[in-house]
């Protein structure tokens, strides 16, 4: 395994949890496609945010999480951003 310039935590570099490094994705590239806000770059809600935080911070792993909220609370969008996440993750290792 070769070992990259990045690949190393230098003194002043911020360490954050796979559950934060996803959610600034999300935050930083996903956009409202709806509503009054549309266009603008989206923000997670906090039950949202610990979901996100719940699965991928727990020191046990999860191999599966259920998210039951009520209709129209934002399921798919934040499922499909959570899976594009992951995605780019796998892409930024090959």
């Amino acid at each position: 395994m070769t070992a990259h310039v990045n690949d190393y935590v230098t003194k002043g570099d911020i360490v954050m949890t796979r559950g934060q490094k996803i959610c600034l994705f999300i935050e930083h590239y996903s956009l409202n496609l709806e509503g009054a806000q549309i266009g603008q770059q989206s923000k997670l809600i906090k039950f949202q945010r610990k979901f996100i935080l719940d699965v991928f911070d727990n020191p046990h792993s999860a191999r599966r999480a259920f998210l039951s909220v009520a209709r129209k609370d934002g399921k798919s969008a934040i499922i499909a951003a959570i899976l594009l996440a992951l995605l780019r993750a796998r892409l930024d290792r090959l």
